[in-house]
């Protein structure tokens, strides 16, 4: 069973979308209708392009799209909706999980300097899903956070 969704919504505008993306955005448009009615949690990332998708009538209509929807915002939300644990402000000092090697080299990489997720891949030299997977489960175990502008960091 699907428990939760994560997905980019990058321009509502079907004719700005198939222009700037380079393909019709009705399946996703679709896909969205169909999580809101199925009253699942989702998450909806915004990936900004300046000039593109930043204008004041995109972020309107995605704001008008995303009503009524269940929406999380963040790994706060995932995990204080599935009761994993506690939210990461919470947690004690020790209470961080045993890493494996990929997690462990990300953790240290990130404990000293916020790095982007294109320095990431590099610095990893993994493809961009597992690298998404990764971050994604660290941030659900409260280990990193996204930071403003697509930056990640370490936070224990």
């Amino acid at each position: 069973a699907m428990d939760m969704v994560i997905m980019d919504v990058k321009i509502v505008d079907p004719t700005l979308h198939r222009r700037y993306i380079g393909v019709d955005n009705a399946l996703i448009l679709q896909n969205l209708e169909q999580l809101k009615r199925m009253n699942k949690l989702f998450r909806i990332r915004v990936p900004l392009i300046p000039t593109v998708n930043d204008t004041e009538e995109n972020m309107e209509a995605t704001a008008r799209l995303l009503e009524g929807a269940q929406i999380c915002l963040g790994a706060r939300q995932i995990t204080d909706y599935y009761g994993w644990r506690a939210a990461p402000s919470e947690k004690a000092a020790g209470d961080m999980p045993e890493l494996d090697g990929p997690s462990l080299k990300l953790v240290e990489m990130l404990k000293y300097e916020e790095k982007s997720f294109d320095e990431l891949a590099n610095a990893m030299k993994m493809d961009v899903s597992s690298l998404n997977s990764l971050l994604t489960i660290l941030e659900m175990q409260g280990i990193i956070r996204q930071a403003a502008g697509k930056m990640y960091r370490a936070i224990v």
